[in-house]
């Protein structure tokens, strides 16, 4: 019996614009980033990202806390 699990976790995104465009990367989740328009775009594709790069691994890292993520020239 196959059983599905639910779980909530939260990690941090790093978004930087460049020009008009924005792109975003999860320094937890190394396989994840996208590109996108406008900030809110990003977080809906970002979102997917993660899930997508979560989805094929069986070790979940654990989230870097919000305070201790280095955004260099970007905005967390």
């Amino acid at each position: 019996m196959d059983k599905e699990i639910e779980f909530v976790m939260n990690y941090s995104v790093v978004s930087h614009q460049e020009d008009d465009m924005f792109w975003a990367s999860v320094p937890d989740v190394s396989s994840a980033f996208t590109i996108g328009a406008t900030v809110e775009e990003i977080l809906v594709k970002i979102k997917e990202a993660i899930e997508l790069a979560l989805s094929t691994t069986l070790v979940v890292p654990e989230p870097t806390k919000f305070s201790e993520v280095d955004a260099e020239d970007g905005f967390v």
